[in-house]
């Protein structure tokens, strides 16, 4: 196998797309090795994080019983760690016959199973995890011979960008558990998306509009408009949601855009900025847009003030404002329901009519009539 497919297998790996065994499979097939290991360990307490095998030596007895009672023995593990980060742990130099001969692991494990000497290096370090590659040979075969040495160094190089890749990807699916706590309950639909259209949660509303496939498609993780202009139309309102320079005084840009199903049927689209600045990391580190559908054509649910809120960037006090409004109440009922005071609550609805752009209270309620809702 080419050195190009063995360095993919392992992106591919890191990345999910495929398991651990068989690209280490194929490198220890190239490298003529008896085991191929890759691991993480927590450096404050010790703990195996993780770990993946390749080669004839990764058979399920073997693995598991590494697992259950070896690995807190295994001598390699602190020696590699106390190795410097550009250099290799060669076993046959550090471990000599007589520490092999008394100790646990390698007569009860190790051998046993058929495995011998070992390089194994370090190859990440972050937030208290340290990664590690491990190349096994057999009990019976010399060490790795040294000319292969930069052939394993550029190895290492890419496992340590694999693996930085995972730990990437799995931090931005931790900051998004608080978007799905934010947008599991509302009965819309709702996606994350980036400027590329990378497609971060949908609610189980949007997942049903994309099974669907009449106004959304996934297509390799990004989300794809049926129509063409549609298509259009979205790309042109994220660029400009995202690229956009955010101010203290002025809230984030807000778009809507008028989708159509298969049907013709139009769909609005309320399409917004969420910047990491202003929502304290809730929906990432990064600039994603909101996109929540609305089918004015749907009966309307009880109105929610989150919701409202994100149509119109206005602040909690205003959107339950906007909310009793909209449900017939007026500015004295507020008042004493809110227990606010009625110069508050008249500003609130002056700040609301302003940034919804309408002039008279009738037409704003005709918009807040038709916004999206959240079920009870």
């Amino acid at each position: 196998m080419d050195v190009p497919t063995l360095i993919s297998g392992l992106y591919a790996a890191a990345h999910g797309r495929t398991t651990w065994h068989a690209p280490l499979g194929d490198l220890a097939t190239c490298l003529d090795l008896w085991l191929v290991q890759v691991g993480a360990v927590d450096t404050r307490s010790g703990a195996l994080l993780f770990t993946g095998y390749g080669g004839p030596g990764a058979t399920p007895e073997a693995s598991l019983d590494y697992v259950r009672f070896y690995n807190t023995i295994d001598p390699r593990i602190p020696a590699i760690l106390a190795m410097p980060s550009d250099d290799w742990m060669l076993s046959d130099r550090h471990h000599d016959a007589a520490f092999v001969q008394n100790s646990r692991f390698h007569q009860e494990f190790l051998i046993p199973h058929g495995g011998g000497a070992m390089a194994g290096a370090k190859v990440l370090e972050v937030d208290d995890m340290q990664f590690m590659l491990a190349m096994v040979r057999s009990h019976d075969a010399p060490p790795l011979d040294p000319l292969k040495l930069p052939f394993m160094n550029q190895l290492k190089h890419h496992l340590g960008e694999a693996f930085r890749n995972m730990v990437h990807l799995r931090r931005a699916h931790a900051e998004l558990d608080m978007a799905k706590e934010l947008l599991g309950p509302f009965e819309h639909p709702m996606l994350l998306v980036d400027e590329a259209r990378g497609l971060w949660h949908r609610n189980a509303a949007a997942a049903k509009v994309l099974a669907r496939g009449d106004i959304f498609k996934e297509q390799a993780g990004c989300l794809i408009c049926r129509r063409k202009e549609d298509n259009d139309a979205l790309t042109q309102a994220l660029h400009a949601l995202v690229r956009t320079t955010p101010s203290t005084s002025v809230p984030p840009a807000r778009q809507v855009l008028r989708l159509h199903g298969a049907d013709g049927a139009p769909c609005l689209a309320f399409v917004s900025a969420l910047r990491p600045e202003q929502t304290m990391g809730a929906f990432g580190r990064a600039v994603r847009a909101l996109i929540v559908l609305h089918d004015p054509a749907q009966r309307r649910a009880a109105l929610d003030p989150f919701i409202v809120a994100e149509c119109f960037h206005l602040t909690p006090a205003e959107a339950r404002v906007a909310v009793q409004l909209a449900d017939g109440a007026n500015a004295k009922e507020i008042a004493r329901r809110s227990g606010a005071a009625l110069p508050t609550v008249r500003t609130h609805i002056q700040r609301v009519m302003e940034k919804a752009g309408v002039n008279r209270q009738s037409d704003l309620i005709l918009r807040l009539l038709h916004l999206p809702a959240r079920s009870e």
